[in-house]
């Protein structure tokens, strides 16, 4: 079972039952916000959302990723999974990452 708190977030759809969500990391005096906690999930099963990926990003882009769904036994592990679908969960990553992450250039 994944963690519930990622509901409220944004998301970006990136393939059908595919979303990659994110929440945007703190806002200074007025500046942009900088970096983002991100979530990468399968909702194929209704009610049975897999994490595919969590992570988050600083100012200087992505710092970590996680595989898999940490209530397994066998962490990082993906049963049949969708390449072409996982891909286009990390180009819209990359996508976050360039807008959210002050030193990253596009």
């Amino acid at each position: 079972m994944i963690e519930e708190e990622y509901k409220n977030w944004r998301y970006l759809q990136v393939a059908e039952n595919y979303r990659l969500y994110y929440e945007l990391g703190l806002i200074e005096d007025g500046d942009d916000p900088v970096g983002f906690d991100y979530y990468g999930v399968n909702e194929t099963t209704p009610g049975a959302p897999e994490r595919i990926f969590k992570g988050w990003a600083s100012f200087d882009g992505v710092r970590h990723i996680h595989f898999g769904d940490t209530s397994e036994d066998y962490r990082g592990y993906i049963n049949y999974p969708d390449i072409q679908k996982i891909s286009l969960m990390f180009q819209a990553l990359s996508r976050l990452e360039v807008k959210y992450c002050r030193e990253i250039e596009p």
